[in-house]
C-alpha cells in the first residue's frame, strides 16, 4: 500500500521497521534517477515503459483560462512521476553514445559502461483518456475534481484516482496496441538480449 500512496492524494502508509512506525508514500518522489537501480545490479539493457507523452507539448497551446488548483496539481504529479523519467532515460542514452564514441582503450578506463534503453510512452494522452471515463469515478470525487477546476483542459489528476476496471482495460488496451506497433524494436531488443 505504500508504493500506491500517491502524494496529496493518499495519505501516507504506516509500516514496521527496525521495530520503529515509520510513514511511507511512492517511492518516485524522491528518486531522481528511475533507471539507477536496474543499472547498479548490472542491467545493460533496460526497457522502460513510461505513462506520459514526449511528443506533446502543451506550450504551443493557448489557454483560454487560467490554471486552476486540480491543473496546477496535475502538474506537479506529472513532474514528480514522468519528468525524472524521461530526463533519466535521456542522461543514460546520452552517455550510452558518448562511450561508444570514445576509442575503446579510453572507455574502458571509466567507470562507467553503456546501457542500451528502449523507451516506450503512450501514443495516446492517458489525461485524455481519463476524462472519458472520469463518470466512473464516485460523484464526490468528481465533485471535489471538479471544484478543484482538475476536469477543465485535461484529466492529469483524474488519470492517479481511476482505479476502475474500464478505465484499466483501455490502459491495457492501448498498451497491448502501442506494444504491437513497435514489435519489431521490441523484439529486436529482446532477442539481442537472449543473444
Amino acid at each position: 500500500m505504500a508504493s500506491s500512496a500517491i502524494p496529496f492524494l493518499f495519505p501516507p502508509t504506516p509500516l514496521w521497521v527496525d521495530g520503529r512506525r515509520e510513514y511511507f508514500g511512492d517511492g518516485s518522489m524522491r528518486q531522481l534517477s528511475p533507471l539507477s537501480p536496474a543499472v547498479h545490479l548490472g542491467a545493460d539493457k533496460v526497457l522502460v515503459v513510461g505513462a506520459g507523452r514526449r511528443s506533446v507539448r502543451a506550450c504551443g497551446r493557448r489557454r483560454r483560462r487560467r490554471a486552476g488548483m486540480g491543473g496546477v496539481a496535475g502538474h506537479a504529479m506529472a513532474s514528480v512521476f514522468h519528468d525524472t523519467l524521461q530526463a533519466d532515460v535521456e542522461q543514460t542514452q546520452r552517455l550510452a553514445r558518448t562511450l561508444r564514441a570514445l576509442p575503446r582503450e579510453v572507455a574502458a578506463m571509466l567507470p562507467y559502461r553503456p546501457i542500451e534503453v528502449l523507451a516506450m510512452q503512450p501514443s495516446e494522452s492517458l489525461d485524455a483518456l481519463a476524462l472519458q471515463h472520469v463518470r466512473l469515478l464516485p460523484a464526490s470525487v468528481r465533485r471535489a475534481l471538479g471544484g478543484l477546476g482538475a476536469l477543465q483542459g485535461g484529466g492529469p489528476l483524474a488519470s492517479y484516482l481511476l482505479f476502475e476496471p474500464d478505465f484499466v482495460h483501455a490502459l491495457v488496451t492501448l498498451g497491448e496496441q502501442d506494444a504491437y506497433a513497435r514489435k519489431d524494436a521490441l523484439l529486436a531488443f529482446v532477442q539481442d538480449a537472449a543473444a
